[in-house]
This record gives C-alpha cells, structure tokens and sequence, in this order.
C-alpha cells in the first residue's frame, strides 16, 4: 500500500491528511474552502501530491483558476465567481 491523501473530520472543517488508502479507483471528496463544492480528488492525483509532498487541494478547479486568474490580474476589480 501507498500513502494517499485521506480526509480527516477536524471540528466543523474537512481538512486532508496523510494517512493509507487503498487504490480503488474512487476519489477522495474535499470540500472547497471558497465556494463550498465537493469535489474528487482521484487516485491519479493523491499519489502526484504524496510524490511531490504536496498538501491536498483546498479549492475546487474552479476556484483554483479564479486564483490564478486574479494573481495575474491583480487590477481587476468585482468578484464575478459568485463569491
């Protein structure tokens, strides 16, 4: 077995930690701390994050593009994401 990303219920907010899983095929809901969607976090990129020694995702793609869209256009005002 390999280390993967597990959640782990800490309080009132989801948070991954490093723990072991089985490589079933079904990935990890996390729950994006912006918009609050539950999204997959799929076997293909525990072990990325695991070999890299990456912390798991806390946003979902979407708010992740958001993100990088507004560090790179840090002059634009208004949130058009919904947030």
């Amino acid at each position: 077995m390999l280390d993967f990303l597990k959640r782990k219920k800490n309080g009132d907010e989801a948070v991954a930690v490093l723990g072991e899983t089985q490589d079933t095929g079904a990935g990890v809901p996390i729950q994006c701390c912006d918009c609050g969607e539950i999204f997959p976090f799929s076997p293909g990129e525990q072990k990325f994050y695991a070999e890299k020694r990456l912390a798991a995702p806390k946003r979902c793609p979407a708010c992740r593009r958001w993100q990088k869209f507004m560090r790179r256009h840090p002059d634009l005002q208004g949130d058009y994401h919904g947030r």
